[in-house]
């Protein structure tokens, strides 16, 4: 009887188990399509938005050459288009299509060959975007806008966006992103059979301890086994445009060697309650606490108008904050170096049941570290983004431009001399 019994139990655990993985494997796919799928999406946009930035840039700051016929400071000004990833070109024509300056300078003065059979083209606002495949096999997306001065058109702006180019990175970090879900299936796919497997040796240790009474009434005690899934990326992701701060401690593995531990203790806790205190005061999100690094960002909400002064405001405040209470023997406050950059990241909640959190990820929280190497004690350096959206505000000094772990052309940082 014992033995039937035993039988029936492995065969019921079998079938949970088969329709457990089935399951899962079916809902597994359609979570890392769906994933993917928005990823490839977001990247697409990003790197168009990147072009469409580049062109309303040019269009900004061509009208005061444009009107002075300034045609040097139009080509210098082109020049631009060649630091941009993926732009293939960028140039100025007249009314009639004379070319007036290029990036490409030896076609300055030849005559701009509208693209005749377009793939697709879209009008948007005064914005003409046209998707065509080159000579060379490449397809790209023509931009073209309008200069005006008072509802009159002096020129027009034309770039040359890859998405030959566009679609390659894609094509990297969906493989890169299969790769990761791939591995995360597997992991979980092991953890269920290991659960099962525990469950049928609970379930063979329960029988055998049971009395024959009760082992005919089919009573038996079943430890649950629970599996939480969490994924890197959840349904409800959203984009938002937002200010990043790093706050780190220069020499601290030095200053902490030198260090009773119970004073060093205290130091590390009196600076980690300034920095969350003054962070929370100007309305920011501690995201992370790593040893004596603190990650804060500012303005988690779509395209919020402010995020990179209050992110600013807020840092001008940590530092004269550390400054104040270094007097009293804490030497860890002088030693603090802060990184700002802006940028757009992903934000949303991920977990599953009780474990749930909130998961911001984006190349921002990258960068606002490398600007935090690059700062001294009590420096503030910011990104060129971030520069961008303070630029009537600060007054700094350029530093020269540096090469960045997985970067493939040097950027700009900037170093906070005073907020005006």
């Amino acid at each position: 009887m014992q033995g039937n019994v035993d039988r029936k139990v492995y065969v019921q655990v079998l079938i949970v188990y088969a329709a457990t993985i089935l399951v899962f494997a079916v809902l597994y796919a359609a979570l890392a399509f769906v994933v993917i799928t928005r990823q490839s999406q977001v990247i697409r946009q990003e790197k168009v938005k990147v072009g469409k930035i580049a062109v309303d840039h040019f269009v900004n700051n061509a009208l005061s050459p444009l009107v002075d016929d300034d045609l040097l400071t139009l080509n210098v000004l082109l020049k631009q288009a060649n630091s941009v990833p993926g732009l293939r070109f960028a140039c100025i024509s007249d009314q009639s299509g004379k070319i007036k300056a290029h990036s490409d300078p030896t076609k300055i003065g030849t005559q701009y060959e509208e693209v005749s059979n377009p793939e697709a083209r879209i009008h948007d606002g005064d914005a003409d975007y046209a998707t065509y495949v080159a000579p060379t096999g490449e397809r790209i997306m023509a931009i073209s806008r309008p200069v005006t001065l008072l509802n009159e058109t002096l020129a027009y702006v034309h770039a040359g966006l890859s998405l030959s180019l566009i679609d390659s990175a894609i094509i990297r970090e969906r493989s890169k992103a299969v790769r990761s879900f791939v591995g995360l299936g597997l992991a979980i796919a092991a953890a269920l059979t290991g659960a099962a497997i525990a469950s049928v040796l609970l379930f063979r240790a329960a029988l055998t301890g049971r009395k024959e009474e009760s082992a005919q009434e089919g009573g038996q005690e079943v430890k649950e086994v629970t599996i939480g899934l969490s994924v890197p990326m959840g349904e409800g992701m959203r984009r938002n445009q937002v200010s990043v701060l790093f706050v780190d401690i220069k020499g601290f593995r030095a200053y902490a060697e030198k260090r009773e531990p119970n004073r060093l203790q205290e130091d590390l806790g009196e600076y980690l309650s300034i920095a969350s205190d003054v962070v929370r005061k100007f309305g920011g999100h501690l995201d992370k606490l790593v040893g004596d690094a603190i990650i804060a960002v500012f303005g988690n909400s779509p395209m919020a108008a402010d995020h990179a002064e209050t992110a600013l405001n807020a840092a001008i405040a940590l530092q004269d904050a550390f400054n104040k209470k270094s007097a009293n023997g804490n030497g860890l406050l002088s030693k603090v170096a802060i990184g700002i950059s802006s940028g757009i990241i992903l934000s949303g909640v991920v977990g599953s049941g009780a474990r749930k959190e909130l998961a911001l990820i984006g190349e921002s929280f990258r960068t606002a570290y490398s600007l935090n190497v690059l700062a001294g004690a009590g420096e503030i350096i910011m990104s060129k983004e971030a520069y961008r959206l303070l630029e009537d505000k600060v007054s700094v000094e350029p530093l020269p431009p540096r090469e960045i772990q997985q970067r493939t052309r040097p950027w700009e940082s900037f170093r906070l001399l005073r907020k005006v």
